[in-house]
């Protein structure tokens, strides 16, 4: 099975000394006319997009290249290569596999679907007869919320302002910046993330005597 596809373990090594690799100034010409033409089609983009809004053209590794031939390494734990990277020739070749084989047969069991509800059985405490698998993230954690209302007969949920969960209407209700932007589905609400470094309150420790504890006491109690 795809479990033992064998690949250089160095597949992802560079040069320490040779990275970052900046040829012109970023967001370099590419870049801006590129993304310059998507934002006449798409919006929303994330802080970090609007931050440094470069056109990026491949990935290895922990490494990035734009289209200007700039080289960055990656800080951004972009979604699906925070834990292996971008590119991993194991993961690369076992989705072209399976793709010559089969894409999609929704919910049906397969060969490939029942091995890995055997490793997750395997690596995970518990007696586990329950496992879900899901395409994202997001549609985990809307999984996630219905069960908690199904398991305790509650309905409310509190989340911390600068969460981030997802995309859909229950998972972006718990992730809101802050309590004035948007729209939240009814029953969520958010509450000051306890963090010293930058104090939501603009307290300090340990003069402020826990204030963001008792803040978010008072808002689960009323």
């Amino acid at each position: 099975m795809y479990f033992d596809i064998p690949y250089d373990k160095r597949w992802a090594w560079v040069d320490p000394d040779s990275i970052p690799r900046i040829k012109v100034k970023p967001p370099g010409p590419r870049s801006r006319k590129l993304h310059s033409k998507a934002e006449r089609y798409m919006k929303g983009y994330s802080s970090q997009v609007r931050l440094f809004p470069v056109a990026f053209e491949s990935g290895k590794g922990y490494t990035l290249r734009d289209v200007d031939g700039n080289v960055y390494i990656d800080f951004s734990s972009g979604i699906y290569v925070t834990g292996c990277g971008h590119c991993h020739p194991k993961i690369t070749e076992a989705i072209r596999r399976q793709l010559q084989k089969l894409e999609n047969c929704h919910d049906f069991t397969t060969k490939v679907k029942f091995k890995l509800l055997e490793k997750l059985s395997e690596i995970t405490p518990g007696d586990l007869n329950g496992i879900q698998l899901y395409s994202d993230g997001t549609a985990a954690v809307e999984a996630g919320l219905r069960a908690c209302r199904a398991m305790t007969g509650k309905f409310e949920f509190i989340s911390f302002w600068r969460d981030f969960h997802g995309k859909t209407l229950g998972s972006v209700s718990l992730a809101l910046m802050s309590p004035d932007k948007g729209i939240r589905a009814p029953g969520f609400f958010l509450a000051p993330r306890p963090y010293c470094y930058r104090c939501p309150f603009k307290l300090e420790y340990p003069g402020c005597d826990i204030h963001c504890v008792d803040f978010l006491r008072r808002v689960i109690e009323e």
